[in-house]
């Protein structure tokens, strides 16, 4: 049993998914109890690594010995428990580079109570007025923040302390639609899911990018791009995976039938379970006198 479960079932059973009152690593305590068959000193040093204290038995090094290890302690757990995790490692391991957002995200995971104490209701569209509401709670919370408007497919929606963020908005779920962008192999960018629970309230989950990138990937490309910023293997999927998308049917059978063909590839999967999907869009643009 890896430190990382404990510590999502831990988040799981707290109210806010995140420890506000003493009590709550008593809760900890509990759970270890149940899961762990460690000695008594070794549990109460897991507890006091949870509350940012020194520890003498169990580390970070001991609990999870690199990203290899984390990522494998994420599988098979659901997708907003894989994000806790992450963003409690970000935390955890990218305070330098957060900066004075640490502060913000000293779990890796906040809360906003009600937003639309940041954001004028119908100012911004949806999904803007989250990230213009995250600035202004930032900045309030003595954070430096500034909204980039219209920044959709660029890969940056806000900047925070200086820092390029993209918010990445749903309502119940972690959104990772990321349209033309690409997580990038960047320790000083970083993402904030914005999960919304009920109308007006708001979970964020900061993850760094970097982490994302290596995770998306996979070990093999990662490694590839990182030594000489070219992978084979990942060419070779994208190749494969564009011969099995016709493109030349799907364009014909459109013209010729006037409908969207159906029963085609229209997406293939690279690295570790990436999908490219194409979505192909027929505009006459009034320049019927001439020939191509």
């Amino acid at each position: 049993m890896t430190i990382q479960k404990i510590l999502t079932e831990w988040t799981y059973r707290l109210p806010k998914g995140y420890p506000v009152e003493v009590k709550d690593y008593d809760v900890l305590r509990e759970i270890l109890d149940e899961m762990t068959d460690l000695p008594a000193a070794q549990k109460e040093n897991v507890v006091r690594q949870a509350q940012g204290l020194s520890a003498n038995i169990v580390t970070e090094e001991s609990a999870v010995d690199d990203l290899a290890d984390l990522f494998s302690s994420i599988g098979g757990l659901p997708k907003t428990g894989q994000f806790e995790i992450l963003a409690k490692y970000t935390a955890d391991h990218y305070q330098a580079e957060l900066g004075n957002i640490y502060k913000l995200f000293p779990n890796g995971i906040n809360i906003i109570d009600n937003y639309t104490d940041y954001v004028t209701p119908g100012e911004y569209k949806q999904g803007e007025d989250k990230e213009v509401a995250i600035v202004n709670w930032a900045e309030e919370n003595g954070v430096p923040g500034r909204h980039i408007p219209g920044s959709t497919g660029k890969g940056i929606d806000i900047y925070l302390d200086g820092k390029p963020i993209e918010v990445k908005s749903s309502n119940s779920k972690i959104n990772t639609m990321l349209q033309t962008s690409f997580f990038k192999n960047d320790p000083g960018k970083f993402y904030i899911f914005a999960i919304s629970q009920g109308s007006k309230s708001l979970k964020l989950l900061i993850v760094s990018s970097q982490i994302l990138y290596r995770l998306s990937l996979g070990e093999d490309i990662f490694n590839q791009l990182n030594s000489a910023k070219e992978s084979d293997k990942l060419m070779q999927q994208i190749e494969s995976g564009l011969q099995s998308v016709d493109f030349a049917s799907q364009i014909t059978s459109a013209i010729v039938t006037g409908e969207a063909p159906e029963g085609v590839t229209k997406s293939f999967y690279i690295g570790k379970n990436i999908k490219i999907r194409f979505l192909v869009f027929i505009e006459p643009t009034g320049l019927f006198d001439k020939d191509y």
